[in-house]
């Protein structure tokens, strides 16, 4: 770059795209030429590259002391040496010679490269950084730039961003390229290819994503209680109403379900469930594993009994059973789920105290073994 004859030209394009002032661009250059230039054992005299604004072109010299006796041949001169009289200037004693920069041993130019390729890198961390620390803590979108094999990388528009592979789901092997969104969990000062840290897999992703969707909770009308969650099994979000003309469900469901359709589809193939926060720990507890009715409910201190249909005993147990166990710590109990059948063999207290009276249990299970004998 230092030789070109669009040196200035490349500068000021540099500079535009890269959002850099050039004169700090210019600076990088003189620098980097300076310091190239002295590693060469063979170089005489002291460096000095400028920029000559007027020319719109670079100007380097050799240095060297006028002296009477030379101590260091690679810095002095003597005084009636008839260079001296081939030298471009003499300033306080030193004789300026102009160096060609149109036959630069081409290490020079790489260590300018190199140099201004390192001002870019870390201008554009610092610029990333102070863009998307605002950002911390909410939903951006990107597309999967890239796939390594232990992270992706996600082109976020002003910024790269570090999704970690381990978050991944069955289906995720098939996104390079797909837009999706993200919480920004966190934006490093000083970091490479992790300053800006993506995820998709906490709890505040969900809630982020309903407050984007649903008006109601951005106005704080319907709040989100709390969001009980397996990453890519399921998600339970409970949320309470602020105005009792609201229903929050049905605010988040919205018209012909258009809300709930597009935050399933953001997230994929894992079920979400609506529920309706309540005061009680028991209707919270119905609330919670619904669509599965309940037949019998008996609390204990530390712990609760619930029986539900056969048939249901899939479903409640959906992801493996570790959303009851959250459910449990979320109402500070320990929830030990039985189908009915196996209570009945086993004798135990069944109270029809549930969401389901015993006529409806029998015409249900009718249907449903009805059903798969069909099938």
């Amino acid at each position: 770059m230092i030789n070109n004859e669009n040196t200035y030209d490349l500068i000021n394009q540099l500079a535009k795209r890269e959002e850099i002032n050039s004169e700090r661009i210019i600076e990088i250059i003189t620098e980097s030429f300076e310091q190239a230039y002295q590693k060469n054992e063979e170089s005489p005299g002291k460096i000095q590259a400028i920029f000559d604004s007027k020319e719109k072109k670079f100007i380097a010299y050799s240095i060297f002391k006028i002296v009477e006796e030379i101590n260091d041949p690679k810095s002095e001169i003597l005084k009636d040496d008839l260079r001296i009289q081939e030298s471009e200037k003499i300033v306080e004693g030193n004789a300026y010679f102009e160096i060609n920069l149109k036959n630069l041993p081409k290490f020079i130019g790489y260590d300018v490269r190199k140099n201004i390729e390192k001002l870019i890198l870390e201008l554009r961390k610092e610029r990333q950084y102070h863009n998307f620390l605002p950002l911390k803590g909410e939903i951006v979108s990107g597309y999967i730039q890239s796939i390594q094999d232990n992270f992706c990388i996600i082109n976020l528009g002003k910024g790269l961003g570090y999704w970690d592979k381990k978050e991944w789901n069955f289906e995720d092997k098939n996104y390079l390229g797909k837009h999706l969104r993200f919480l920004l969990v966190d934006v490093k000062e000083k970091a490479d290819l992790k300053q800006l840290i993506l995820s998709r897999k906490g709890e505040d992703f969900v809630k982020k994503i309903f407050e984007m969707e649903i008006p109601e909770i951005k106005e704080g009308l319907v709040e989100i209680e709390k969001v009980i969650r397996i990453s890519g099994i399921i998600s339970k979000v409970i949320v309470k109403s602020n105005s009792f003309r609201i229903d929050p469900v049905g605010a988040c469901i919205g018209k012909k379900g258009i809300r709930i359709k597009a935050i399933l589809g953001e997230m994929k193939r894992e079920r979400v469930d609506l529920v309706a926060w309540s005061e009680s720990r028991r209707h919270m507890i119905f609330n919670l594993l619904s669509p599965v009715e309940v037949i019998s409910l008996v609390e204990e201190e530390n712990d609760c009994k619930v029986v539900i249909p056969e048939h249901r005993m899939s479903l409640a147990l959906y992801g493996g059973g570790k959303i009851i166990q959250k459910i449990g710590e979320y109402l500070g109990t320990n929830i030990h789920i039985k189908s009915f059948e196996n209570s009945d063999q086993d004798n135990d207290v069944i109270i029809w105290n549930g969401n389901i009276n015993f006529e409806d249990y029998e015409m249900r299970k009718s249907l449903f073994n009805n059903s798969s004998n069909k099938n």
